[in-house]
């Protein structure tokens, strides 16, 4: 299951780890617009993607779209493009 009631508030942190690679990694994303099933993308540039391991980074919008936020029952997508 993708998504799930955890609180009445919206919640627009994402964040998942990969613990049992070679290469761990614990990464994230901060959304203007809780991540839901949606038809199209929602959010703003002000939605951005984060890596915290093996080295902190943060992912601004690149203003080349507008692909923010999109749930689908089986899956979630942030950010997009080519």
């Amino acid at each position: 299951m993708v998504y799930r009631v955890i609180s009445p508030r919206e919640v627009k942190i994402v964040s998942a780890a990969n613990p049992v690679s070679l290469h761990p990694q614990v990464f994230g994303a901060v959304c203007s617009c809780p991540p839901r099933v949606t038809e199209h993308f929602c959010g703003t540039g002000e939605s951005f993607l984060f890596k915290l391991e093996p080295k902190m980074e943060v992912f601004r919008w690149s203003g080349e779209n507008m692909f923010f936020v999109k749930g689908d029952p089986e899956s979630l997508k942030i950010g997009g493009g080519e």
